[in-house]
């Protein structure tokens, strides 16, 4: 069915887990998009699979700042149960960068591969918008600057004496 539709449809969306509700009235590119970012890290896919307990604890619609804060954080908890059971971290986030460069290689051969199938580019273009929260995700572990600082101001000043 989406094959058939624009990307730029307005649909309305009401997503329903783990007892929460959640309506948003966007277009069809971005339904699409929050749904693949659901489906992919449980699919069974090696590539996507370290992302799995950010499926699970998915917030659709999320923004770049909300992604950005979420995949660093599940990635810094699993670091901390890694640790806790004699394994050695990664606190520097390699793990995490190879992740999010791997993540963009499967974004882009999914992308060809809907784009042969679909009459229209509905599918493609939510994937493409996945692939730009991969992409700024990614740029923000190798060039950060500042963007979730201001959320930790209490945390980020100096102890007092």
């Amino acid at each position: 069915m989406l094959s058939k539709l624009a990307s730029y449809e307005t649909v309305d969306v009401i997503v329903r887990w783990r007892n929460r509700e959640i309506r948003q009235r966007t277009t069809l590119q971005r339904a699409a998009g929050s749904l693949l970012g659901a489906i992919g890290p449980t699919s069974g896919c090696p590539s996507t699979a370290p992302l799995k307990a950010m499926a699970w604890f998915h917030w659709p619609f999320s923004s770049s700042d909300e992604t950005i804060y979420r995949s660093l954080g599940t990635y810094l908890l699993a670091q901390f149960l890694k640790q806790k059971r004699g394994m050695a971290p990664d606190w520097a986030l390699t793990g995490l960068r190879e992740v999010y460069r791997n993540l963009r290689l499967v974004n882009l051969a999914m992308a060809a591969r809907l784009r042969a199938a679909a009459e229209e580019d509905s599918s493609v273009n939510g994937l493409i918008l996945l692939d730009l929260l991969a992409a700024d995700t990614l740029y923000s572990l190798d060039q950060y600057e500042g963007e979730l600082d201001a959320f930790f101001q209490e945390h980020l000043q100096p102890p007092a004496d």
